[in-house]
């Protein structure tokens, strides 16, 4: 270190070193900048003040460069290297003088240094000072030249200041670092966003520019997103000559028919979406395809609120109409939409949504016609309809039906393809009817089919589910309605309504359980009707749960586990084979009267009752409880006389037939709707229990109950009579 004293001030500086740069170094240090960023074109560097020819035309720096700078020591003979860094180097130009800012590490360090140098053709070079500790600045000095894209130079350390002097170049320190860096291109502008109305109400080509307004093809590009618009009061086709692309396509009025090849739509706003069908707007796609990621059906509010118009949507034409959206397809939104899938159409979406204010609607019709979605919500935001008819085909992911607070949701899938006879079916995740505070309904009807993974109904919170399963198809191919569900099925929850109802040949398949609790109801209805799981049935095990035979069938694999709140009740068959069947509940044979057999052993526990209307002495006027195996006797027994009937002395009554050994005995026996002063025996024999009247009874037209309870009697009797 030394000081030099010039005029008044001194300053100090470290000793002057060597600044002769080998050009094996720098060929050296470029070779490195290229391995790691970016190309490296070898530019030979003078390093004294006329290092640069001037060239007559005027060269444009403006931009940022980046790339890789390496520094070395020059006081090292040879040269030794320091270190290699990330540099950026931002140029801003008013003629030919420049502003240079220059960062090293420009993501962490926050060290800058600042030229203002005046350019000389390609070419340039000048000092800059940055304040360094107080009162010390710190001096670096640039010299670069530019061919094409790629700033080449070396960047030095110029010595050190003391109280804002500079010092003469001649005092170079022993830092020299050498850079080879490409220009960022600037970004585009941004795109327009053009809105191109078509004007031939006619129709026409879609590529020719004469048919809009501006007279330009709408498409999507760097540089433009154009809408397509289409809004005419009229029918007319348009032809998709080859595949075009555009940022949105808006139909706002009239009928559009899409042929030829495939539009595709590419907007990813899910609420300014990439298809928009408006006010009473209807597209078809008859050939060729749409391709698209977010899309409203019905996506403007209706002008007269009482008579909303209907926005549109046909994809129908065997095979060749296609739509192919990859995010949510809304039918319905703040205005009333439909989708219609026919003739072989075919629709994807990556989710989808039925309802809106003013209601949606979609409809997938005919022989291989297929609406593939994730995803969907029936019933959302307002009322929503799914039709699946005559042969089509849906697949789809979760399945909420009636999902929004308020609103009701519907799915029909009904019916067969009349060419080959094959069932218009619905393959899904699970399936929810009846979300929270929502109205939710299935119906399969007329030989169709439902696959689902799972099925709950009514289990929501304020909600009203409701399912139906009924029919074979009335045109002569004979199949059967159908429900297969490949784990379980919920009825009832904490919703305010759950039902299924089987009827008519209608039949349904549980891989795995049924629950039917808080006022759930299953109904099986008509001699063909069944319901069939491969595992355990539980009925009322929580609160309150009813199975109601009228004629139909139940075969249970499982266990079935009636709780105290649970019931069974009417005319029908329930096999559970090779189990005992547990019952704390109610059962009620027959309506009013009629026979409930159970092909299985029965057991009824401490809080079993069950309940035998009584309207003659007929078969067939007095209820019947049948169980093919053993029966275990227990809880309570009620005796109802209906109808104004009342015993006479010596009349019988055999309630209870039993195949298999019968032991036990009822705990408590109740009689209604007779006068005090009736009296009658239970008499166990080979088949089962009968009831005999001891003496005349009165029918007591108002309900009236009269108790008697026989417990020590009858448990003595069967002490007696049974083996």
């Amino acid at each position: 270190m030394r000081l030099i004293q010039r005029g008044k001030r001194l300053f100090t500086t470290r000793p002057a070193r060597r600044t002769v740069q080998s050009f094996r170094a720098i060929a050296a240090a470029s070779a490195l900048a290229s391995s790691r960023r970016v190309p490296y074109v070898l530019v030979s560097l003078l390093w004294f003040a006329g290092f640069a020819t001037d060239l007559s035309a005027q060269t444009n720096f403006v931009g940022r460069y980046e790339g890789v700078a390496q520094t070395v020591d020059l006081q090292d003979d040879p040269p030794r290297h320091i270190s290699e860094s990330d540099l950026r180097i931002d140029i801003s130009q008013l003629g030919t003088l420049l502003s240079i800012d220059y960062k090293d590490n420009p993501i962490f360090s926050t060290l800058v240094f600042h030229f203002e140098v005046q350019a000389n053709g390609n070419s340039f070079q000048g000092d800059a000072w940055r304040p360094d500790a107080n009162p010390f600045t710190e001096g670096r000095r640039i010299e670069a030249t530019l061919i094409g894209n790629l700033l080449s130079g070396r960047f030095f350390d110029n010595g050190i200041g003391f109280n804002g002097d500079t010092l003469p170049n001649e005092f170079m320190d022993d830092e020299l670092t050498t850079f080879a860096l490409l220009r960022i291109p600037p970004p585009p502008p941004p795109p327009t966003d053009d809105v191109i109305r078509w004007t031939d109400p006619t129709g026409g080509s879609f590529s020719d520019s004469s048919n809009w307004s501006p007279q330009q093809v709408p498409e999507k590009s760097d540089t433009r997103d154009d809408v397509a618009l289409f809004d005419l009061n009229n029918n007319y086709t348009v032809d998709i000559n080859g595949n075009r692309t555009v940022e949105r396509l808006v139909v706002r009025a009239g009928r559009v028919d899409f042929d030829g090849s495939i539009l595709t739509v590419a907007a990813t706003s899910p609420t300014v979406p990439s298809v928009s069908i408006e006010n009473d707007g209807r597209l078809n796609i008859a050939t060729g395809g749409l391709r698209s990621v977010h899309a409203i059906i019905g996506n403007a509010p209706p002008f007269d609120p009482a008579n909303p118009p209907t926005a549109e949507v046909l994809v129908a034409n065997l095979a060749q109409s296609q739509w192919i959206n990859t995010g949510n397809l809304a039918v319905g939104g703040a205005g009333k939409g439909r989708l219609f899938v026919a003739n072989g159409g075919l629709v994807e979406s990556g989710s989808a949504t039925i309802g809106g204010p003013f209601g949606g609607e979609a409809s997938v019709g005919g022989d291989s016609s297929l609406w593939k979605t994730g995803n969907l919500a029936v019933g959302s935001g307002g009322n929503g309809n799914l039709n699946i008819e005559a042969g089509a085909e849906v697949e789809s992911g979760s399945v909420e039906v009636g999902t929004t607070p308020g609103s009701i949701g519907e799915v029909t899938v009904t019916g067969v393809d009349a060419t080959d006879g094959s069932s218009s079916s619905w393959t899904t995740n699970i399936i929810t009817v009846g979300g929270p505070g929502a109205t939710g309904g299935l119906n399969i009807l007329d030989g169709a089919a439902v696959f689902a993974a799972g099925l709950i109904i009514g289990d929501n919170v304020g909600s009203t589910g409701k399912v139906v399963v009924s029919g074979r198809n009335a045109g002569g191919i004979g199949l059967e309605s159908r429900l297969v569900v490949a784990t379980g099925i919920v009825v009832g929850g904490n919703g305010d309504l759950a039902q299924m109802f089987v009827t008519d040949g209608g039949i349904v398949s549980s891989n795995l359980f049924m629950n039917i609790e808080q006022d759930g109801l299953l109904e099986i209805a008509g001699p063909t009707s069944l319901v069939d799981v491969t595992g355990d049935v539980n009925v009322g095990t929580n609160i309150s749960g009813l199975i109601q035979f009228n004629g139909g069938n139940m075969i249970v694999g499982g266990l079935l586990h009636v709780g105290a709140g649970g019931s069974i009740e009417g005319n029908g068959t329930l096999v559970a084979p090779n189990r005992t069947v547990e019952i704390g509940g109610n059962i009620d044979p027959g309506l009013s009267p009629g026979i409930l057999t159970f092909v299985a052993d029965v057991a009824l526990t401490a809080t079993a009752q069950v309940h035998v209307e009584m309207a003659g002495t007929a078969a067939g006027l007095f209820d019947v409880l049948a169980i093919t195996g053993d029966a275990t006797l227990g809880g309570t027994l009620l005796l109802e006389f209906i109808d104004g009937f009342a015993p006479r002395q010596g009349d019988t009554f055999a309630f209870l037939d039993v195949g298999g050994a019968l032991s036990g005995a009822f705990a408590s026996v109740e009689v209604r709707n007779l006068a005090p002063g009736f009296q009658f025996d239970l008499r166990p024999d080979a088949g089962g229990l009968t009831m005999v009247a001891l003496n005349d009874g009165v029918f007591v037209p108002e309900p009236a109950t009269l108790a008697m309870l026989f417990a020590g009697m009858l448990a003595t009797l069967f002490r007696r009579q049974i083996r």
